[in-house]
């Protein structure tokens, strides 16, 4: 109600030439003046028009999008946590490993709200970015066979040799690094 009451405010001083009517149930916006109500009563709008409409009478726009240096601060955050993934592994942790693997590969890909991504910003350097994305290819080779030593963890099929996971861990931090440098 608050919505319709603001849009229907802010449409009378935005276009106060226009009379406002109310829209019976079952019209159509386009239909003719015979199905129109009263024009001293305030407009019926459906919900999607009203929140469109509420953001523009409140001044709101979109939320700024974080940029590269964000990124680039999320994957030195994960980065610092991949240094404690050995003691992790070595405690069994497997549900924490696949955690912050999955973490660093939302980065890697998926721009979503942080406006960035590693694939995005190679992308937008066009042929300079070559060199980035062969590095994010490496780190998701690597992810990936820490992930599947860590599914296996947990599923109970990791012996208790686990230098093929310590080795994987290093794999995974080393190409990190290498993607961190190029950005």
């Amino acid at each position: 109600m608050i919505c319709a009451v603001l849009l229907h405010s802010a449409s009378a001083a935005l276009l106060p030439q226009l009379p406002t009517a109310r829209v019976r149930p079952g019209s159509q916006l386009g239909s003719s003046a015979s199905q129109l109500g009263s024009s001293a009563s305030p407009a019926l709008i459906s919900r999607r028009a009203c929140l469109a409409g509420g953001a523009l009478v409140l001044g709101t726009t979109r939320p700024a999008l974080a940029d590269e240096a964000s990124l680039v601060a999320a994957l030195r955050d994960l980065r610092s946590e991949f240094d404690g993934c050995s003691q992790l592994v070595e405690s069994q942790k497997w549900g924490d490993v696949r955690q912050l693997v999955a973490s660093t590969l939302t980065l890697l890909t998926l721009k979503g709200y942080r406006g960035a991504s590693v694939k995005s910003v190679a992308r937008e350097r066009g042929a300079e970015g070559q060199g980035l994305l062969d590095a994010r290819q490496s780190l998701l080779e690597a992810l990936g066979a820490l992930d599947q030593l860590a599914y296996k963890g947990q599923t109970g099929r990791v012996g208790s040799d686990k230098s093929e996971a310590l080795a994987t861990v290093k794999a995974s931090v080393s190409a990190l690094d290498g993607v961190l440098k190029l950005l």
